[in-house]
């Protein structure tokens, strides 16, 4: 029995086709759930113990460096006195070769009292020192005594150019002579010779009265 051609089934011809590409979808997966879910990373802090360590170490630190300097540094007892012993010789030194620089009569008298006493003063800590070097009874270079006394000239140099030498030179000298009853306060506890601190007493009474007078010219 023949069929009519049209009643036949046509064949598809649309699979063959070629389709467009399909996005490719992305799939989750464990890790990733695993970070979703993570807790926040946190900052670890210093435990409190280890904070009081640490706080307890740099205390000793300082500890063992205050005494070190307490006990192991600082001047000793004779490099106090020949300070001492220094200054009373840088001022000498000063009044005689300020002497020629002052104009007021009345400050030169008083410098020439202070001279004599100084030089005097000289003799006897001397005498007393308690250092075994004869070398020692001298400034050596490198002395912060001589140090100061250089600074001290220049600044009287400049107060000489701008004539005002005996108003600065009073000024100046008068502080010298309260830090040497500063440190005949100091050599006098310190010593254990009668005779030095009886020395020092009326050395202390003559430059109490200087100082007086050298105030008067600083005002």
């Amino acid at each position: 029995m023949n069929q009519d051609p049209s009643q036949l089934p046509r064949p598809d011809y649309s699979s063959n086709q070629p389709q467009p590409p399909q996005p490719v979808q992305q799939t989750e997966t464990p890790m990733d759930y695993l970070n979703s879910i993570a807790a926040p990373t946190q900052t670890k802090m210093i435990s409190p113990w280890l904070l009081w360590l640490a706080i307890g170490g740099f205390l000793a630190v300082l500890l063992v460096i205050g005494s070190a300097l307490v006990f192991g540094g600082g001047e000793s007892k004779v490099e106090r006195y020949n300070n001492f012993l220094y200054r009373v010789q840088s001022l000498e030194g000063l009044t005689k070769d300020s002497a020629k620089k002052i104009k007021s009569s009345q400050l030169l008298a008083a410098n020439g009292s202070l001279s004599t006493i100084i030089g005097g003063a000289e003799a006897e800590i001397t005498k007393y020192s308690p250092s075994t070097n004869k070398k020692a009874l001298k400034a050596p270079k490198d002395s912060p005594i001589l140090a100061e006394f250089v600074a001290l000239d220049s600044r009287l140099d400049d107060a000489r150019l701008n004539v005002r030498f005996d108003t600065i030179y009073a000024r100046e000298v008068t502080y010298q002579i309260s830090k040497l009853r500063a440190e005949i306060n100091m050599v006098y506890d310190e010593t254990k010779s009668p005779g030095l601190q009886t020395y020092l007493v009326t050395f202390d009474k003559d430059l109490e009265g200087l100082a007086k007078q050298f105030t008067k010219f600083d005002e």
